[in-house]
């Protein structure tokens, strides 16, 4: 049952040596007035009520207690609960409150605790509300001559290790302050609110209270102030590192309306301790504040919350506080006051409700947005967008049409000051027309780069081979005029026009090459000289053409005149222009070449705009015009094999545009493949038709040499004796005979439409 007693005025009781174990309480007493308790080497284990409870039911009461060595343990209401209505004391030494459910000490009423002599432990108590060690009443106050050490102690409320029951923090006149000379010594105390350690107290007795909200949360002459929280009180800035910096009451700001300022902000009790609240903030006429951060609660540490700055006027003030409570009541300067200064908008922004949008000139592109937080770099744009601001006209320029690899096409923050942002490859200027200071243009791209004059030496790589193109075509046989390689130009063009959509991932290794050797481009990306402009690369590309045509001049000049290189490069001659371009069609499709011409003037006429602007119709365009042509093309060419070799590439281009298509609406991501199979069998006829020739001189070379040199072992005396001839050139006709003669001309008949061939 445990020790019951109760007694009244003026008397002295004194219990030693006492264990207690597994009873309803330990021991329970019931003062009178004046009277002394001793408690000495006491135990009491496993109460299903308090271990130890004191109770002094007037209000003039007068009533010491002294514990000393005694243990508290494993009680299921509070350890050691004492009441006084009076002014009574209690004096503890060398007493350990441990392991109990529901609280340690609860204090009530007006008691003085003096902690003295050796040091006393309050470890491992949990409570299921406030003040898992000690709950100590307003009125109540402790001191210590020794350490007193609270360790592992819990609460589900507040005050982990202490949890005093005092709120009102502004003007009040205290009498006495909650903790003097006060020893603790904390280690790994939790509250599941707040107070990890101490909540709340009064640090500022005997004094009237300032309503100065510093004068609150400063406690500098507290040594374990530290430790102390309370319910909040105001809010506070969070400096580097997540310090806590109350003495800054106020903060500055210059932005531009609409703006978004972020602040590291925490809200704070007694003695500066973090403690948990909800943010609110007063708008003013100058402006208007949005909550970027739905949930303005604050943590127990500091937190970065977001808000929004809409102009009304040119400047104002808001501030950010927390809600009015019995805590905060009449304190001054418990809010954190932003000042604003706003600035004109950027360029290409104007203000729009309060905040900087996009003008109209740069909302009415496509594929851009503005946003006032990007700074410096507050408006992105995306595809062929080209954004300028002009600083001779004080004007806004915008283009949607950038020029095919001048733009970077993706997504790009800018301001209209630093438009070379939207260019690629080191490009610069108007429309990243042009390359970047100090980097010149490269050859077989649109790429910038810094280049020096040693590429030069490229010229006699580029002499050689035009030397071996001419003889390559002369050996292959390839040319307009065979018709084999017509289709395959179109081909070749149409691909080239379109290589936005078809190479939209970049170039594809040999395959890209291919088309533009084609097309007479380099191909490759390479240096040149140090200060290659668009200008000279335009005449360069010319260059290389006349240069092939130079070669072929001077061979058929040679030809006249030398029976070697004659017989070397064949005894045909050279046919007329239109011959050359027309001899393979059938007569009344002589047109054939010009119909094509200028389909690749209209396309290129069209993707020029297009590409910029709506590139995916490109594939379609390509693949009506292959259909149409596919049509039209039946039986055009004299021989069969070539009509077969042009619906083979018409159907090629077709198909190919048409996956594509397909592959861009359907979002399939299969264009590259399309692409790299399609140019891979337009190359295997190109391989046949070269192989072919090749390989049928060779064989009749071989041939011929084994005639040779099988007549010559049989008739090797005749011939000794009977020469033929005086020399090598009667071999053959003499070249200006050969050239001399006049080839086949055709006269066209205007009235009959038919062709009439003469000879002479």
């Amino acid at each position: 049952m445990g020790i019951a007693l109760t007694y009244y005025d003026h008397d002295f009781i004194n219990i030693t040596n006492s264990n207690i174990k597994n009873t309803q309480f330990g021991i329970a007493i019931l003062q009178g007035t004046n009277n002394e308790v001793h408690l000495v080497n006491i135990t009491t284990d496993i109460t299903n009520n308090n271990g130890i409870r004191f109770y002094s039911r007037w209000s003039i009461d007068v009533n010491t207690v002294h514990l000393t060595g005694v243990l508290i343990t494993n009680s299921f209401k509070p350890a050691l609960h004492v009441v006084c209505n009076g002014r009574c004391t209690l004096r503890l030494t060398n007493v350990t409150i441990t392991n109990n459910s529901n609280t340690g000490i609860i204090i009530l009423g007006k008691w003085n605790i003096y902690f003295t002599n050796r040091p006393s432990f309050i470890s491992n108590n949990r409570s299921p509300t406030n003040g898992g060690g000690i709950w100590i009443d307003r009125y109540s106050s402790v001191t210590s001559s020794t350490e007193v050490y609270f360790i592992n102690n819990t609460a589900q409320g507040m005050g982990g290790a202490i949890y005093v029951n005092e709120v009102r923090y502004s003007t009040f006149i205290y009498n006495h302050l909650t903790f003097k000379n006060f020893i603790p010594i904390f280690k790994n105390n939790s509250a599941l609110v707040s107070g990890d350690n101490i909540y709340n107290g009064v640090y500022h007795g005997q004094v009237a209270l300032s309503n100065e909200f510093l004068n609150v949360a400063n406690c500098q002459n507290i040594s374990f102030s530290k430790y102390v929280t309370s319910a909040p009180i105001g809010v506070c800035l969070c400096g580097d590192g997540l310090t806590v910096n109350c003495d800054d009451r106020s903060l500055d700001g210059v932005i531009y309306p609409g703006q978004s300022i972020n602040l590291s902000l925490v809200t704070v009790g007694v003695c500066g301790g973090i403690s948990s609240s909800v943010l609110v903030t007063s708008d003013t006429q100058s402006l208007e504040v949005v909550h970027v951060n739905v949930n303005q609660e604050t943590v127990r540490k500091c937190k970065n919350f977001t808000y929004a700055i809409n102009k009304i006027e040119n400047e104002g003030t808001f501030q950010i506080g927390i809600r009015k409570s019995a805590a905060n009541i009449g304190l001054i300067n418990s809010q954190v006051a932003v000042s604003i200064r706003f600035m004109e908008c950027p360029l290409g922004l104007r203000v729009v409700s309060g905040s900087c949008q996009c003008d109209n000139m740069i909302g009415a592109i496509n594929g851009t947005h503005c946003d006032i937080n990007k700074s410096p770099h507050h408006i992105s744009r995306s595809g062929n967008n080209w954004l300028y601001y002009s600083q001779e006209y004080q004007c806004v320029v915008a283009h949607t049409n950038c020029p095919f690899d001048y733009c970077d096409t993706s997504t790009v923050h800018l301001s209209l000051n630093e438009s070379d942002l939207q260019c690629r490859n080191g490009r610069s200027g108007i429309l990243c027309g042009g390359c970047q200071p100090g980097l010149s243009l490269m050859l077989g791209s649109n790429q910038c780069q810094a280049c020096s004059n040693e590429y030069l030496s490229l010229v006699a790589a580029f002499m050689i081979a035009g030397i071996a193109l001419v003889v390559f075509l002369m050996v292959s046989k390839l040319a307009v005029s065979s018709g084999s390689i017509n289709g395959l130009l179109f081909y070749a063009n149409v691909v080239k026009l379109n290589e936005a959509a078809l190479f939209s991932n970049g170039s594809i290794p040999v395959l890209s090459q291919f088309i533009a050797w084609l097309n007479l481009d380099l191909g490759i990306q390479t240096c040149f000289f140090n200060g290659l402009d668009s200008y000279w690369k335009t005449w360069l590309q010319f260059a290389f053409l006349l240069y092939i045509w130079l070669l072929i001049g001077i061979i058929i000049i040679g030809c006249n005149h030398s029976a070697r290189l004659a017989r070397l490069c064949g005894n045909n001659g050279v046919p007329p222009f239109i011959d050359a371009y027309t001899g393979p069609y059938k007569d009344q499709y002589r047109y054939w070449t010009g119909l094509l011409l200028i389909i690749r003037l209209l396309l290129t006429t069209v993707f020029s705009y297009t590409t910029g602007t709506i590139p995916e119709i490109n594939n379609y365009i390509i693949a009506v015009v292959a259909a149409i042509l596919l049509y039209k093309s039946r039986n055009v060419y004299r021989a069969n094999k070539l009509n077969i070799l042009e619906a083979f590439y018409l159907i090629n281009l077709g198909v190919m545009a048409q996956l594509n298509a397909v592959s861009v609406g359907m979002n399939l991501h299969i264009s590259s493949i399309v692409t790299s199979v399609s140019i891979s069998l337009s190359m295997i006829p190109l391989i046949v038709i070269i192989t072919l020739p090749v390989s049928s001189k060779v064989a009749r070379y071989f041939y011929v040499r084994c005639s040779c040199i099988k007549k010559y072992t049989e008739t090797g005396d005749e011939e000794e004796q009977n020469p033929l001839l005086m020399n090598e050139e009667e071999l053959h006709s003499p070249t200006r005979i050969v050239m001399g003669r006049e080839s086949m001309i055709f006269d066209f008949n205007i009235t009959k439409y038919k062709f009439k061939i003469y000879a002479k």
